[in-house]
């Protein structure tokens, strides 16, 4: 049988840990499909969505796969020429924190009123830091600024440049492991999303080589979890190692259907901040049913 390759985008081992795991086991390639997990940009340099690595490389045709946040798998489904499907909610619940240096005289998210905080740009640091701080203060009041991937966010927290920043792991622990604090944190999903073309034949051959590298994954989380280290950069991981890292906030599930009332949800929240896409996102047009 021929294989099929499906090239996916990678921003952070912390989502793609279950396609590493498979493609290493041989989990997919005993489905007939070859995986590439392409990793284009570790700084994740600030740029407007659709001129970003993923966004470009998807519509040139250099991918056929990305997962990312719940809304911003939305903005590009949505406002991108190129036809895909979102398939399901993927393998990674996933962590982000708001987090201050030690030395801060912040200490409550109520205290972040006006306070910039550092993000990505609609990806799961921004949509997530509104979502933290709902209930904590009015949407005028919360503040985000766009500073580029976790590495830059990090390196800016850090040396003091940043108040806040939003991070995911294992950017979390490693700035812990240097005295910052947490204010605030939440697990989200995300989703992923197929270039149409690829969807029908691959769909049942993906999930289940998911399904077995979650369970493998779960058998031995500390094992796994050290490939997440290999984003940490040169010049922040010093003396960081596997046991710093706070294995709690890793969640690997079964991937899951995509409910038309979880994606109006999702779809109405973003309408509220003013980052809905551009064209009406409709269930059925953006999600295999």
């Amino acid at each position: 049988m021929m294989e099929k390759t499906i090239r996916i985008t990678s921003e952070g081992t912390l989502w793609t840990l279950p396609w590493d795991v498979g493609i290493t086991k041989g989990f997919f390639r005993d489905e007939g499909i070859q995986i590439e997990v392409i990793k284009p940009d570790s700084e994740l340099k600030p740029a407007p969505v659709f001129e970003r690595p993923i966004a470009r490389d998807y519509e040139a045709g250099d991918l056929e796969a990305f997962n990312k946040c719940e809304w911003g798998v939305i903005k590009r489904a949505a406002d991108g020429q190129r036809d895909g499907w979102i398939l399901g909610k993927r393998e990674s619940v996933a962590t982000m924190a708001i987090l201050v240096r030690g030395d801060s005289s912040y200490h409550r998210l109520d205290d972040l009123s006006g306070v910039p905080i550092s993000v990505q740009d609609q990806t799961g640091s921004h949509y997530m830091t509104f979502k933290m701080l709902e209930g904590h203060l009015p949407a005028d009041r919360i503040v985000t600024r766009n500073e580029g991937g976790p590495a830059i966010r990090t390196r800016s927290l850090l040396r003091g440049q940043d108040p806040a920043v939003t991070l995911m792991e294992p950017f979390i622990s490693l700035a812990e492991s240097r005295g910052c604090r947490v204010l605030g944190e939440s697990k989200y999903w995300g989703l992923l999303y197929v270039d149409k073309a690829d969807s029908d034949a691959s769909t049942d051959g993906i999930f289940r080589a998911l399904r077995r590298a979650v369970d493998e994954i779960n058998r031995d989380l500390k094992k796994h979890a050290a490939l997440l280290l290999r984003d940490i950069p040169e010049d922040l991981i010093e003396d960081f190692e596997i046991q710093d890292l706070n294995l709690k906030r890793l969640d690997y599930v079964y991937p899951e259907p995509y409910t038309e009332e979880e994606f109006n949800r999702a779809a109405g929240w973003m309408t509220k901040y003013g980052l809905k896409p551009e064209r009406a996102p409709v269930y059925s047009d953006l999600v295999k049913v």
